[in-house]
């Protein structure tokens, strides 16, 4: 049987020819001509566009504003791309001043004066504002005064074990003074500063703290405080510290008549302390003694060094009886 013989066609390949030369400079011209006339069309139809508007104030002496007004205002403008663009290039925003110094008490800027005002700050007459997101903005003046109070740090402190804090933190300055509207400062006793939170404390620290930002309309007179918080190891420490007996006969007696104490003391002041800067005592003064009953009266510590902690004594009682 003859053989059959297939025959296939060979795929021809089309070259792709890409401008040389002159048609590439051809080309070019074409395309920078299309995207002219393209901007040309694009840049006539109307547009809109947000415009910020910056408001300023001339205040009298001694005035201040009793709620601090809008540091601008957002206009929405309308106007052909040109017209726009224009614009924006020679002044990307309005500032507007006014001049209250001869005002005593109150200011209106109506919505009709502002959108009068921004009007004849446009680049070109045919431009129109379409809305402005405020209306009538009143003004209220009233005395600025100042007026210095302390300075409060909240914290939270740990301490590393067997050290602790050694007398009062040190806070500098320990108070700021205010400046604003007296209505904004009447009720305003302290003013805080960030929070302090510290851990595992062993050495004395120095930080800087920032206060914390006012409400427009006050100033402080500054930012941030300096502290100090000196630390210190500690020591346990004991005596045996005399019951006092307040009494209005002196013919009372109670047992036991010295008391065991036992407090925490930093290490500088470990040698300063002794059992006279502590007082124990049992007031008896309108007590009477019962019969067949054991009189017993609760001690109270009346008197310690500010600088000592965790105190302890025992017994917490005494029994008293009448010398005869």
């Amino acid at each position: 049987m003859p053989e059959e013989k297939t025959s296939r066609k060979k795929k021809t390949r089309i070259p792709i020819k890409f401008p040389t030369g002159e048609d590439r400079r051809l080309l070019a011209i074409c395309m920078a001509i299309s995207l002219f006339f393209w901007l040309l069309v694009k840049l006539s139809q109307p547009y809109r566009t947000e415009k910020n508007v910056e408001l300023y104030f001339a205040l009298p002496e001694g005035k201040a504003f009793s709620e601090m007004p809008p540091k601008g205002i957002m206009a929405t403008i309308q106007g052909t791309g040109w017209e726009l663009l224009y614009d924006y290039i020679r002044s990307a925003q309005i500032g507007l001043s006014y001049d209250l110094r001869n005002v005593q008490d109150r200011f209106v800027l109506s919505r009709g004066q502002l959108r009068s005002e921004i009007l004849s700050r446009l680049t070109s007459a045919n431009m129109s504002i379409i809305e402005l997101n405020y209306d009538d903005i009143v003004l209220l003046l009233e005395s600025k005064e100042t007026k210095r109070v302390p300075v409060r740090l909240p914290s939270r402190l740990t301490f590393a074990q067997g050290h602790q804090q050694h007398g009062e933190w040190v806070v500098t300055p320990d108070s700021v003074t205010l400046t604003g509207p007296a209505s904004a400062l009447a009720d305003i006793e302290h003013w805080d500063a960030d929070s302090l939170v510290l851990t595992e404390l062993r050495s004395t620290i120095a930080r800087s703290v920032a206060l914390q930002k006012p409400s427009s309309g006050i100033y402080l007179s500054t930012d941030k405080v300096e502290v100090e918080i000196k630390i210190e190891q500690f020591s346990e420490r004991s005596f045996w510290v005399p019951v006092k007996v307040l009494s209005s006969t002196d013919s009372v007696r109670v047992f036991p008549q010295r008391i065991q104490l036992t407090c925490v003391v930093g290490l500088s002041d470990y040698e300063k302390i002794g059992p006279g800067d502590f007082e124990i005592a049992a007031d008896l003064e309108g007590i009477r003694l019962q019969k067949e009953q054991r009189n017993t009266v609760l001690l109270q510590l009346t008197r310690y060094p500010k600088h000592v902690n965790n105190i302890r004594f025992s017994p917490k009682s005494v029994e008293f009886f009448l010398l005869q």
